[in-house]
């Protein structure tokens, strides 16, 4: 029922492979709550500096659906 959510992206980049996410890190804590992401850098990445960013935000939705979301192939497999 979930083979959806593992389809990945249908071209690769050479490179994609060699990019390592820090997974979880978290960004706010509210009430108890603690909200985290995960953070794709380039392996070039040195401590300090800046890279471009995208931002994938999926919507609203049941939280049933939506709560692995940022796991789901299409967003992971942009490295």
């Amino acid at each position: 029922m979930d083979d959806w959510k593992q389809a990945r992206v249908v071209l690769e980049l050479p490179g994609m492979a060699a990019i390592q996410p820090s997974h979880q890190l978290i960004y706010q804590e509210v009430a108890g709550t603690a909200y985290g992401c995960d953070v794709y850098l380039p392996p070039s990445h040195q401590p300090g500096q800046l890279h471009p960013t995208i931002l994938f935000v999926h919507g609203e939705g049941p939280a049933e659906i939506l709560f692995d979301a940022k796991d789901w192939g299409q967003y992971v497999s942009w490295g």
